[in-house]
Formats: structure tokens, sequence, C-alpha cells
């Protein structure tokens, strides 16, 4: 699919940008970057609120603890999350440098109650099939005590091409992310997916009705609502059972493509 849509883009290109028709800068700037992203995964934000277990959702992806995780905010930095044929993390300096290191070190380049403001970002490599369609992007969140995190959460949003927003299902609906979400996600429904965290902690009768208020409550922001337990994928997935969130993945995943 994604060939086919590369050469009619090819196409598109070649007639658009033909002397006669005068072509603007800003519209070989806007093709450009549309090519650019057609060669490229497609990118998935993971964002929410601080505590809503952002990094042990990706930890229970990766099918290893390794991004940190802590009851204060600790990812001030984007992490991208893309393939690789060995884990390991690229850690890039505000003045251009790289540096590759080994999964284990990851805290201290992405806590911020260590000193990382030389750092821009880190890309972590994993070798997943799921990373070869599409890149997670881990956010510092939207209601860190740091400005310039939610800045930096706001800039991400606006690039990407999905966007799963994370939060706890006793949180949902509650009126403090009702105002978050009025700021930061109003304008992104038909790429946003809300992901209801901590399931195990509810009856299914419970999970159900909390779904049900949340889609109802929410419907302007989210393309859909579904609950999950991050804690128990990640153990599932550590003892090489079936993968609880996979099927939810791959349906937003192909709403998507």
């Amino acid at each position: 699919m994604t060939q086919h849509f590369w050469e009619h883009l090819k196409k598109v290109q070649y007639v658009l940008l033909e002397e006669n028709q005068h072509p603007s800068i800003q519209l070989k700037k806007a093709l450009d970057r549309l090519q650019m992203r057609s060669e490229e995964p497609m990118k998935v934000a993971i964002t929410g609120q601080f505590s809503s277990g952002k990094s042990t959702f990706l930890n229970a992806l990766l099918a290893k603890s390794i991004l940190p995780t802590g009851i204060t905010p600790v990812t001030s930095k984007v992490n991208y999350i893309r393939y690789g044929e060995a884990f390991r993390i690229r850690v890039r300096y505000k003045d251009g440098r790289d540096e590759y290191h080994d999964i284990s070190n990851i805290s201290h380049f992405t806590d911020q109650r260590g000193s990382v403001e030389d750092i821009a970002y880190l890309v972590l490599y994993a070798p997943l099939n799921i990373l070869k369609d599409v890149v997670f992007v881990d956010t510092p969140g939207l209601n860190s005590q740091a400005a310039s995190d939610t800045q930096t959460t706001e800039k991400v949003l606006k690039e990407v091409d999905g966007i799963i927003w994370l939060t706890l299902i006793d949180n949902a609906g509650k009126m403090s992310e009702l105002q978050v979400l009025e700021e930061y996600l109003g304008k992104y429904q038909n790429k946003s997916l809300c992901v209801l965290n901590q399931k195990d902690k509810f009856t299914p009768e419970q999970v159900e009705e909390t779904t049900h208020y949340v889609k109802s409550a929410f419907q302007k922001f989210f393309s859909d609502v579904i609950p999950i337990s991050a804690r128990q994928a990640l153990e599932s997935r550590s003892h090489d059972k079936k993968v609880m969130m996979q099927e939810c993945l791959d349906a937003f995943i192909s709403d998507y493509m």
C-alpha cells in the first residue's frame, strides 16, 4: 500500500512542480515532507498525565522492564522507540553528538531527577516486528511541573500520525482530565485513541460501565476507548503467554495505516 501511495505521490509531485505551474516554495516543502513521511513508519505518540502508566505500557510492548517508572514524573526527554537488530539506545545531544549505550543505562538519560539538560532526545532500538511498521514516541506528558516538558509534548502531538492517550481507569472522566484534553487534544480526535489503564482494579462490569461512560463523555477527543492492564500485559509477556494488548494495538494501527 505504501509503494502504491508513493507512486501516486511522485506523479502529483512531477505535475505540480513543473515550471509552467509556478510552484511555490511552500508547496515544494510540503511535498518534500509528505515524501519523507511516506518512506517512514507511522509515528504514534504515547501521552497522558504523569503517573498514568506510560512507561509500564511501553515496557509491556517491549516485553522488558526497560523504561524507568516512578510515582513522580521521570521521563523528561522524548524517547523514540524504533526497530533495530538488537536492544540499544542512541543519545542525541543538543550539540549534535550521538552516543550509543546499553539499554540498562537508559534511566541515566531520561530521568528528570538527574542531569539531562544537554540531551535533545533518545532513540531506543528493539528487535520487535511491530516496530517495523510503527515508531512509538514516549513523551514527558502534559501536566508535568516543567513547562518545557509540556511544550515538547505539544510539538510531538502535532507531528505524529497517531496518539494514544493513556489514563488510569479510576481517574478517567474527571474534570481535571477534561481540562487537559480541552486544551491539548481537541483538534486530534481523528488520530487519537484513549487507553484506560489498570482495568485489573475493577470488576468486568465496572470496566464495561466506565468504558461506556468515557466513550460518551470524551467522544469529541477520541476515535475509540480501550481498557487494558499494562501491568498484567507486562507480566503476561514476560512469561511468554498470550499478549493482552496485541489485538487492540493491531486494530489501532490498521485504522491509521
